[in-house]
């Protein structure tokens, strides 16, 4: 959105620039429908009625007094201009509504991304602690074997064959041989830490 946003920038001043001209061309060729100038010439006496009766009461006068009416050519340019701005008025209200519009989307796509980020990360985070529970799990057995191994080697007795034709027995003491059993036990499972 960042590269269209200059230009519309330049279109929404471009649009109050040229609100005020054309809404008077308007009223100019409206003016030349009987009803058109017949309701421009209500609004102006309307306006003239509202205006003297703000000023009497500003002003501390009797609001009793009869006000007199507008000539209707006055009437009529009164109503005209009033109906100009009212419509230079509107497009300016359209415009500021839409760009609140497009603000708000802007900032509600921006905290729905920042949700689903938030949320990939607990996700990611959720599946790191998942394979750190299998890998303990995996290494909790691995060492539960092991002791059963080191268990089974400490109940079963050590027999020594001689394999020389001398009378003394090796001379290998018993943890020797468990620490060797336990080296081969441990290569034979592929543990791996």
């Amino acid at each position: 959105m960042a590269p269209i946003l200059p230009v519309m920038k330049f279109a929404e001043v471009a649009l109050k620039q040229i609100a005020k001209p054309v809404s008077k061309q308007l009223l100019e060729g409206a003016l030349a429908y009987p009803h058109v100038t017949k309701f421009c010439v209500t609004i102006g006496q309307t306006l003239h009625y509202i205006n003297v009766r703000v000023t009497r009461s500003a002003e501390g006068q009797s609001s009793s007094r009869r006000i007199f009416e507008l000539p209707e050519e006055k009437a009529k340019d009164a109503g005209a201009l009033f109906l100009g701005e009212v419509i230079v008025f509107s497009l300016t209200g359209v415009i500021i509504a839409w760009q609140y519009y497009v603000t708000a989307k802007a900032s509600q796509d921006a905290a729905e991304a920042e949700e689903r980020n938030e949320q990939l990360r607990a996700a990611e985070k959720h599946a790191e602690l998942l394979q750190r529970d299998i890998r303990l799990g995996q290494l909790e057995a691995s060492i539960t074997k092991l002791w059963n191994v080191i268990d089974n080697m400490h109940q079963s007795p050590v027999i020594y064959k001689s394999t020389s034709s001398s009378p003394n027995p090796p001379t290998t003491s018993r943890e020797d041989n468990l620490t060797e059993s336990f080296l081969k036990t441990s290569m034979a499972t592929n543990f791996k830490i």
